[in-house]
């Protein structure tokens, strides 16, 4: 997902951060501290800690079901006007993730359903363990973007291990509600492209709950 939003693009993908002093990476940076207000977005766009009671909820909610093996911290875009928009980010220390970070807009944790939102968060929390394709993570900023199917093809693996976590279903909402309420505020172009990734998104869940409720039917002769 990309939209522009003061200034730079934002992606939903994981930012990688090195845990060491404050290096910065793909445009974002962290000191030893770990706080939210440490990260340190392209044209001074601010994070703090999450204050808002759903979107705390459900990151700890999370941390429990994945079992992450590190602290998941619940992350706020400062700016309460951005739009309904969640990433995420980690700190990596002699090769292993010592904390992950899901950032996430206000507006997110008021618009979105509760499936939808779980979706979101789940999504993102995701993102953290698995290494990052470049199609996925090709940063917060910049103008290029990748062939839809590369996208998909980094994506569609993400969906499936939130899935694992919340349910198909729950990922479904997720992918019709971001499409809703997302496409009417990216410009025409970013539009098709966005509309054309969820919708193979939603027919690779699709076409897996199909597949799984095959396997599950059994023939009595």
């Amino acid at each position: 997902m990309r939209q522009r939003f003061a200034g730079i693009v934002l992606v939903t993908s994981c930012i990688v951060l090195a845990g060491c002093a404050h290096l910065q990476v793909a445009g974002m940076s962290v000191p030893v501290d770990l706080t939210c207000a440490s990260l340190e977005l392209p044209n001074g766009v601010r994070v703090r800690e999450a204050t808002h009671a759903r979107i705390i909820e459900v990151t700890g909610r999370l941390s429990r079901i994945a079992e992450l093996g590190y602290p998941l911290r619940a992350c706020e875009l400062a700016d309460d006007d951005a739009p309904p928009t969640a990433f995420s980010a980690k700190t990596v220390k002699d090769g292993a993730i010592i904390q992950g970070y899901l950032i996430i807009a206000r507006s997110a944790a008021e618009r979105y359903s509760d499936a939808a939102f779980l979706g979101l968060l789940a999504h993102e929390t995701a993102h953290v363990p698995i290494a990052p394709e470049p199609a996925c993570n090709i940063g917060i900023y910049g103008n290029r973007l990748p062939p839809v199917e590369e996208r998909v093809a980094c994506e569609a693996p993400v969906d499936a291990k939130a899935a694992s976590w919340v349910g198909k279903p729950v990922m479904l909402t997720m992918l019709r509600e971001v499409q809703k309420f997302m496409s009417p505020l990216l410009d025409a172009d970013f539009r098709t492209y966005n509309d054309a990734e969820i919708a193979a998104r939603i027919t690779f869940l699709e076409e897996a709950t199909r597949r799984d409720a095959s396997a599950k039917t059994t023939v009595v002769r």
